[in-house]
């Protein structure tokens, strides 16, 4: 009974859970990580981690997992699993470890290596503690949460790090206001930070990521020595400068291929228009693979690799990219960034750590041409919404400079939709539709484009609220425009779209995009409101209506100005046609949890007026 008690005990401690009525399915009661630097290429880590489980959805924070590679090595595993009234259930050695490749399924060879053990016990609540060391021949830097992951509160988290004086490092902390103690000890120095009772973080839509969140530690050593590439991390310039040596003599290419490029291209005088050609052979003669082998998968595989082989990573396919567009005399950039949720956020202090990923910069004299190189689906100069609206750090001779990638605004993120619909005496409609889509509003057309036959004709059955839908004919076709656009057209026919009572028939018109309200009503919002991009849709569908029949009930006009967005739409009839003209602009912003129930209430409206139904009656 006293270990229930306890459980509650530290339950109790986090004032979060209470406010917020979230109880978790485990708690860390504490997570240490001690790491001794001797010198850039000898590291020595401790990690020692308890956590109670407390049902069958906590279970997962029951596992362990230790990523290990050419450079490291795992000294020692421990664990143990205990019931409620703390007696030992089962235990663990390093012997009991399993291991995998790190992404198997899509990675075509990895020196990264997961070594994982499930502890679990099947009665709740159960407790499981473990730890272990790892040697690492190089120091790249530390990236410490207090928090493990959503949901999860911690009672103690504290990070040591004991460093050899001479070996100096940045470090930077993320939502804690915490400052390292040190104290010398012998021929190290020995910095401490600490949290205790760290409030759990839940997920919601449209909120900031955890990543933003957590608080957290990073720490960069000012100097690198990785498998005899050396130099200084202490600015985003010299971080740069070093990833530039990994690039060298690496961008040749066969005479072949070279002859190949500059077939391609040598009926082409304008020079973007020749960049165009390189980057849709690209697309269709290679294809990603995750590749992460040698330094650590810092460096790219040689150009003449990805050429024989048509495959490659992000760096291997930027640096092929880059190979021949200097065919061609052109100059392309090697660009680190973060994608998704991952960002250069600290622009005076570099880390590995807040970039993953590589992109091409062409530089021109009054714009910059971007190129994401790993996708056969992106149209030419479109780089995608995980890769927009961040620091990129370009890799030059003279070093790293931090650029800015494409921010696409409301103005670029434009989705229109003409429109002609027919409907029939007995319900059925047929329609032929055109959507043209801009900026991130390709993003759905470029994921209807990547399935094949059948997964295309599911997802359109699934995307239109339809009983008995036919797609006669669909076509997805990019503009050849400086700025990129898609274009989708469609033939379809529904054979129950209108209702029939009587002589009336009810139908609603806002078949081809209806709006999905993404939040629900009845919570209560824990976090900020955060609207990463603004948007603009422009439809117009002409419906003409059954010879027999005329308009018993038309909606009325529907407008709305608000801080999140404007949304207007109208109905005007001509004879036997009406015309449905719907206008939307959402806007990107961050707001305050406080107006999270106006927000709710405007997508609401947007939602009720898209379902508003015509009313015809017999002649």
């Amino acid at each position: 009974m006293k270990y229930l008690v306890t459980i509650l005990t530290v339950i109790l401690q986090f004032n979060g859970l209470a406010q917020s009525l979230k109880f978790p399915d485990a708690i860390v009661e504490y997570k240490h990580a001690e790491y001794t630097i001797t010198d850039v290429n000898n590291v020595h880590f401790k990690y020692k981690f308890k956590v109670q489980i407390l049902n069958g959805k906590g279970q997962k924070h029951g596992i362990v997992t230790i990523h290990t590679d050419n450079d490291t090595k795992l000294k020692s595993f421990k664990a143990v699993v205990k019931d409620v009234l703390g007696n030992k259930v089962s235990s663990a050695s390093k012997s009991d470890l399993q291991e995998v490749h790190a992404h198997e399924y899509f990675t075509l060879y990895s020196d990264n290596k997961i070594k994982y053990k499930e502890l679990s016990y099947y009665q709740y609540p159960y407790t499981v503690e473990y730890e272990y060391e790892v040697d690492y021949k190089v120091f790249l830097g530390i990236y410490f949460p207090f928090i493990e992951g959503y949901g999860l509160p911690t009672g103690e988290a504290l990070l040591t790090v004991k460093v050899a004086k001479g070996v100096d490092f940045l470090f930077k902390a993320n939502q804690f206001e915490g400052i390292a103690d040190s104290v010398a000890v012998g021929s190290m120095n020995l910095y401490t930070w600490k949290c205790r009772n760290v409030q759990a973080i839940y997920p919601e839509s449209f909120s900031p990521s955890f990543w933003i969140k957590v608080p957290s530690v990073f720490i960069t050593p000012q100097k690198i020595n990785y498998n005899g590439f050396s130099g200084a991390m202490d600015s985003w310039q010299n971080f740069g400068k070093w990833s530039w040596t990994l690039l060298q003599n690496r961008n040749e290419l066969p005479e072949e291929t070279r002859k190949t490029i500059l077939k391609l291209t040598e009926a082409e005088p304008d020079t973007l228009k020749k960049i165009r050609i390189l980057y849709k052979y690209l697309q269709q003669s290679t294809r990603y693979i995750s590749v992460q082998d040698g330094i650590g998968g810092y460096q790219p595989f040689p150009a003449a690799y990805v050429d024989k082989n048509k495959y490659g990573d992000c760096k291997g396919l930027s640096n092929y990219m880059n190979a021949m567009l200097s065919v061609i005399g052109v100059n392309g950039i090697y660009t680190k960034i973060g994608n998704g949720e991952y960002k250069i956020r600290y622009y005076d202090f570099p880390s590995f750590f807040q970039t993953n990923h590589i992109i091409v910069a062409v530089p021109f004299k009054k714009d910059t041409l971007w190129l994401e190189c790993t996708s056969k689906e992106l149209p030419f100069g479109y780089i995608g919404k995980g890769n927009s609206d961040r620091k990129g750090l370009a890799v030059t001779p003279n070093g790293g400079k931090l650029v800015n990638t494409p921010v696409y605004t409301s103005e670029d993120n434009i989705s229109s939709i003409k429109a002609s619909m027919l409907i029939s005496e007995n319900g059925s409609m047929s329609c032929n539709a055109s959507y043209h889509n801009s900026g991130i509003m390709m993003e759905e057309l470029l994921w209807i484009k990547s399935l094949d036959k059948k997964g295309q004709d599911q997802y359109l059955l699934e995307k239109y609220p339809s009983r008995e839908l036919t797609v006669k004919k669909y076509v997805i076709d990019e503009t050849s425009d400086v700025y990129p656009s898609l274009t989708f057209n469609i033939e379809m026919e529904e054979m129950e779209f209108a209702s029939k009572t009587g002589d009336i028939i009810s139908f609603t018109p806002n078949y081809l995009r209806r709006f999905k309200n993404p939040f629900n009503s009845s919570e209560e919002r824990i976090n900020d409101i955060q609207l990463d991009y603004g948007y603009q849709q422009h439809d117009t569908i002409d419906i003409t209506l059954p010879e027999e029949y005329v308009v018993d009930y038309l909606p009325g006009p529907k407008k709305m100005n608000t801080e999140f967005g404007i949304f207007k739409s109208e109905f005007i009839q001509k004879g036997n046609q009406v015309s449905f003209i719907r206008h939307s602009m959402m806007f990107k912003g961050s707001f305050s949890k406080d107006k999270y129930g106006a927000l709710v209430d405007f997508y609401k409206q947007i939602q009720v007026t898209d379902q508003q139904k015509i009313f015809l009656k017999r002649k």
